[in-house]
């Protein structure tokens, strides 16, 4: 009666689903050391805890500076530290809206115009060698801001977002396309194209000759769309023009999508990169608007998905950012939710469904005797006793026969077995695992399996 990889990462894709069943849904998996009695264990993604709802709606961007958690929602930048939001002014609401920030400064990029908050108050500075402002970062102390359908890309004097010379600037122009992001990282100037990268440094000197391009830096891969980029610390994450999702590492590329991914921002329609961190995991999220969100682990290097409700709708956020030791996430109603270890999204389920791969008998019809799970038991919740359901598809995961349930047990029943027996005959096998109880109740990757 061997122990199988009962749970592997997400990897079915939706354009070839007989190919491989497998998915992970508001689960990653975390490995277990050598030795241990499985390879890995299934790990609830953190829920979601609301924070506040701002009176707005329409979440453009999040960013946290100097220790205070800015936000551009409904054509507003609100300051949130401890207590509740504070209005700074109005801004233009649009979907191309960029929030950074240094030395005293909080800037602000949004349908084509350029805001500075100086602590005090929120202007319009005059405009330097661009007139329509497309995004906004900063690199040491200057501000950096891309064109809006244009090629240039200029700077602010040292140490004032407010003054933008009319010579600080530059044109990308490695190759014919024009610019959609500026992003900063590792103390460099990403410009992200529409069909290409290019990446600039600090030289050191001033002025208008204080940024120049890095050779051979230029790369044939732009950027899919405005909001499909994130960052991390020394990294980003981004879905490239060829609907490839890459992670940055030093100057190059490294290509980390599956088939499924791909085929999921090919037929979808993915909308905003998104970053943050659970349990010593780094995770990059491509968010979509018709389809559960797919998650790359930076750690594990594996893929997860992640959803909303019993029936698995979109992950409906829209920016992400650490304020303290805690990571919040924004949605387009208005709501602002730290990311905690509570098993639900604002008072609803979190769902958490584990798939296998498929499990052929070589056309012949065999008997599964018995299937074994194995999780912490005894976990009574709320004079509830939380269950595990279980389903059996012979069809490769298409369509699923009546689920069945097993308590984890109540309060200090540790021996209790999460066993089915006589499960029937098949040709073929797919099996998958459900939790919806809020408890902490990690599942082994790996089950017992006893055919007849």
């Amino acid at each position: 009666m061997p122990m199988v990889e009962f749970a592997g990462p997400s990897v079915r894709d939706d354009r070839n689903r007989i190919g491989h069943s497998g998915r992970l849904i508001n689960c990653y998996r975390e490995p277990v050391m050598t030795g241990g009695r499985t390879r890995a264990v299934l790990q609830a993604v953190p829920g979601m805890q609301l924070h506040e709802t701002l009176p707005s709606v329409f979440m453009r961007a999040m960013r946290t500076i100097d220790g205070a958690l800015y936000v551009a929602c409904g054509g507003y930048l609100y300051q949130i530290t401890t207590g509740a939001a504070v209005n700074l002014g109005a801004i233009t609401d649009s979907e191309e809206t960029t929030i950074a920030g240094h030395d005293g400064y909080v800037t602000v990029v949004a349908g084509g115009s350029y805001y500075v908050w100086n602590g005090a108050t929120l202007t319009s500075p005059a405009v330097g060698a661009i007139t329509d402002h497309g995004s906004v970062d900063h690199v040491s102390s200057y501000t950096i801001i891309s064109e809006r359908n244009g090629k240039r890309f200029e700077w602010s004097a040292l140490a004032d977002a407010t003054s933008l010379p009319g010579l600080n600037f530059a044109s990308a122009t490695e190759r014919d396309d024009d610019l959609l992001r500026v992003v900063a990282i590792n103390g460099a100037v990403w410009l992200f194209g529409t069909a290409s990268t290019e990446i600039w440094y600090e030289t050191g000197l001033s002025g208008a000759d204080a940024f120049a391009q890095m050779a051979g830096a230029a790369k044939d891969t732009g950027l899919k769309a405005f909001g499909l980029v994130c960052t991390f610390n020394g990294g980003a994450f981004f879905v490239g023009d060829d609907d490839l999702v890459r992670v940055t590492s030093g100057a190059d590329f490294e290509v980390v999508s599956m088939p499924g991914v791909v085929s999921a921002i090919k037929d979808s329609s993915p909308s905003k990169c998104i970053y943050y961190e659970d349990r010593g995991h780094k995770f990059c999220a491509i968010v979509f608007d018709d389809r559960p969100a797919w998650v790359f682990d930076l750690a594990t290097r594996e893929w997860h998905e992640r959803s909303e409700n019993v029936m698995h709708e979109p992950w409906g956020v829209t920016a992400s950012a650490k304020l303290g030791a805690d990571w919040f996430v924004g949605r387009n109603n208005g709501d602002i939710s730290k990311l905690a270890e509570i098993y639900t999204d604002e008072a609803t389920p979190l769902v958490r469904e584990a798939i296998s791969a498929t499990l052929y008998m070589d056309g012949e019809r065999t008997t599964l005797a018995e299937l074994e799970f194995f999780a912490p038991v005894g976990r009574q919740d709320a004079g509830r006793e939380p269950v595990l359901e279980f389903f059996i598809s012979s069809d490769g995961g298409e369509t699923w026969g009546k689920g069945r349930t097993i308590g984890f047990g109540a309060i200090g029943a540790y021996g209790k077995r999460l066993i089915w027996r006589a499960l029937g005959r098949h040709r073929q096998i797919t099996a998958k695992v459900r939790i919806s109880d809020p408890v902490d109740a990690l599942l082994y990757s790996d089950a017992r399996v006893r055919l007849a």
